[in-house]
């Protein structure tokens, strides 16, 4: 069974939304859940921030008032690999391809539930943190639960599970336990 990390949080998120309470909505959501959310309702100054800031993960409405989501999607996939979700109201076959052509990792249509929104974006910061671990550790992002071949450390909480069956731990074992987990490979 491969490794795998399973709870991301303190991401900085890029959102850009036209529509002032869609942004607003899913920046609670995203907030709620410890992501640091930077959110702008044009593309010009999405890109700005994308160029200055370190992002993990970006939301971009398809219809904006100046540059389309599909172009700051092109944009961004010239110098990041970090996901992209596209959010959008065009729900035509076409659009969705061509979204995931360019480099989208998501497409979501509106209307939509903001709780699935959260969801994928912790799938695919999940999935984020899972292939580029060292880049991740490098910039001293909270990761809060490992899974390595059926052992899952949780730091939050502080349990330890082997399949599924909870292993009592010291807290000085649950601390090298965590190390250990911290700096595997290395």
């Amino acid at each position: 069974m491969p490794e795998r990390v399973q709870e991301y949080s303190h991401a900085n998120i890029l959102l850009v939304e036209d529509e002032r309470e869609i942004a607003d909505l899913i920046e609670v959501y995203l907030k709620n859940d410890g992501y640091t959310v930077y959110k702008f309702y044009n593309g010009a100054d999405a890109l700005k921030c994308a160029e200055r800031s370190e992002i993990d993960l970006a939301i971009l409405d398809v219809m904006l008032p100046d540059i389309d989501g599909f172009r700051i999607c092109q944009k961004i996939r010239e110098k990041f690999f970090y996901p992209i979700i596209m959010l959008t109201a065009k729900v035509d076959d076409t659009d969705k391809i061509m979204g995931l052509t360019i480099g989208a990792d998501d497409y979501i249509t509106k209307p939509f539930n903001p709780l699935e929104v959260a969801a994928r974006v912790k799938t695919q910061l999940r999935r984020y943190v899972l292939y580029n671990h060292a880049s991740i550790a490098a910039r001293n992002i909270s990761v809060t639960e490992c899974d390595i071949r059926g052992l899952v450390i949780n730091r939050n909480t502080h349990k330890c599970t082997l399949y599924e069956k909870e292993i009592t731990l010291t807290p000085i074992e649950f601390s090298i336990l965590w190390y250990l987990c911290e700096n595997r490979g290395k």
